[in-house]
């Protein structure tokens, strides 16, 4: 919460405290002909001011790099007084403001979406943010962090000359996140491919990995599909998985094949990835164990598994 070494006072723990802080996990969703969907968020640690987690799409029909994203948080600050003037972080009569910045690593996108004022003699308020990242922008995962920030010193006292004074200084951290929009995030890893002359659809395992360690992602494990088959078109991939009924089949086909070499690269740590340990965060074993746990696949048998990816795919009709 605070900054080591810092000029001037910043935000920590019992400024927290003392202001009441709270904040509601955020909320994704997108649009698609019109009409908008929820995107669900799987937490995997932490709780609602430093936690992890990643997007997945109960329709199967969310890419980043085919739709846009829209965030939407809420937060509330019960008393804001401590902020300010002595034991605060900014002078008696400053205007604070709150802003999320957000960072996409593997896009090298970033940007700052202010939301509200505070002053000191707010009580209980409740600050609301809304963002619309257009389809494209995001890649691999989306760091977020709720910040404070100095909007407008006011007419500082004279014993208020230690406080930051310039406009738009960051004085502390009150929640940050990093949410994974890409691989595990959409739960299939697909890619468009130009390849004149090869089968409608490939799938591509890199059998040098490290399912316990390398990423649910392009790099080691894809869903390609060629865009140069004449029965590309058939598949629908610009609309929905759920209008095309060659979409299903190839889907379900090619998370097959990957669950398998998964299988078949895992070894001894098969039985220790069905049960949840053991693996990194945003891993091939990690996608894995979501396909069982969340999505219930029967991993049991070869014919088992087959039909349960068959029959899963098939409810999204």
């Amino acid at each position: 919460m605070s900054e080591s070494f810092s000029p001037y006072p910043v935000l920590n723990s019992n400024h927290c405290i003392e202001i009441g802080y709270v904040t509601e996990m955020p909320g994704f969703r997108y649009t698609e002909n019109f009409e908008e969907y929820p995107l669900q968020l799987d937490v995997s640690g932490g709780n609602t001011v430093n936690f992890s987690g990643k997007l997945t799409d109960p329709r199967c029909a969310w890419y980043p790099s085919t739709h846009d994203l829209i965030f939407s948080k809420v937060c509330r600050i019960t008393s804001a007084y401590s902020l300010f003037g002595k034991n605060g972080i900014a002078p008696a009569n400053a205007v604070l403001g709150l802003a999320v910045r957000w960072i996409s690593s593997k896009s090298d996108e970033r940007g700052v979406i202010p939301f509200g004022e505070i002053i000191r003699t707010d009580s209980v308020a409740t600050y609301s943010a809304e963002y619309r990242f257009n389809k494209g922008i995001l890649k691999g995962s989306l760091k977020l962090q709720t910040v404070l920030y100095l909007k407008d010193p006011g007419t500082p006292a004279a014993s208020e000359m230690y406080f930051a004074l310039r406009p738009g200084t960051i004085l502390g951290t009150l929640d940050q996140s990093e949410v994974f929009i890409d691989g595990n995030g959409s739960v299939f890893p697909i890619s468009i491919v130009n390849a004149p002359g090869k089968s409608l659809w490939n799938v591509y395992y890199d059998e040098t990995a490290d399912p316990l360690q390398d990423p649910f992602n392009g790099e080691y494990v894809e869903i390609r599909l060629n865009k140069a088959h004449p029965d590309f078109d058939a598949l629908k991939i610009e609309t929905s998985m759920t209008e095309s009924t060659l979409f299903l089949e190839v889907i379900s086909s090619a998370m097959f094949v990957i669950v398998e070499a998964a299988k078949d690269s895992l070894g001894e740590d098969w039985n220790n990835v069905l049960n949840g340990i053991g693996y990194d965060p945003g891993s091939i074993a990690e996608a894995i164990n979501f396909f069982v746990t969340h999505l219930q696949w029967d991993v049991s048998t070869s014919a088992k598994l087959a039909g349960s990816i068959k029959k899963f795919f098939e409810t999204k009709k």
